[in-house]
C-alpha cells in the first residue's frame, strides 16, 4: 500500500504544472496566440527553432499551462489574428499583430534583450501575464 502512495505522488509530481502563462490587454478573440519559451536565451528573439515550447494555440486554451525544466526562460508572445502563421509587419518592421514578452519591458526599437524578459522556473508553480502591445 505504501508502495502505491509512493508511486501516485511521483506521477504527480512528474506531470505537475510550473508555469502558467496568461494573457492580459487582450481586444480580440480572434485567430491564435503564437508562444515561444527559450531557455537561456538561446535562439532569443530570432530562432523560433531553438525554442524548447513553440506552439500556437486557441485563444480559449489560456491561461497555458506547462512543466518546464527548472531553469531561465524568456516568452515571446503575438496573436495571429489572420491564422497565417506569422507576425505581420508594417513599415520599419513594426508589428501589426499584438505581440509581448515575459516580464513587460518597455520597447524600444525592437525586441527587447534577453536579460529583460528572462524569468525563473522552479518547482513551484510561477505565473506569467504578458501584456500584449499594439502599434
Amino acid at each position: 500500500m505504501k508502495f502505491l502512495i509512493l508511486l501516485i505522488s511521483l506521477n504527480f509530481s512528474i506531470f505537475a504544472n510550473n508555469l502558467e502563462v496568461s494573457l492580459s490587454n487582450v481586444v480580440s478573440q480572434d485567430g491564435q496566440m503564437a508562444i515561444a519559451i527559450f531557455k537561456n536565451g538561446e535562439g532569443y528573439p530570432k530562432n523560433a527553432e531553438l525554442a524548447v515550447y513553440r506552439e500556437f494555440i486557441n485563444m480559449d486554451e489560456l491561461p497555458l499551462k506547462l512543466n518546464l525544466e527548472e531553469g531561465e526562460y524568456a516568452i515571446s508572445v503575438f496573436q495571429d489574428l489572420n491564422s497565417d502563421r506569422k507576425l505581420n509587419k508594417k513599415m520599419f518592421g513594426i508589428p501589426k499583430e499584438p505581440f509581448g514578452f515575459s516580464n513587460n519591458p518597455k520597447l524600444f526599437m525592437g525586441p527587447p534583450k534577453y536579460k529583460k524578459v528572462k524569468i525563473k522556473v522552479g518547482k513551484k508553480l510561477s505565473k506569467v501575464d504578458i501584456e500584449l502591445k499594439y502599434y
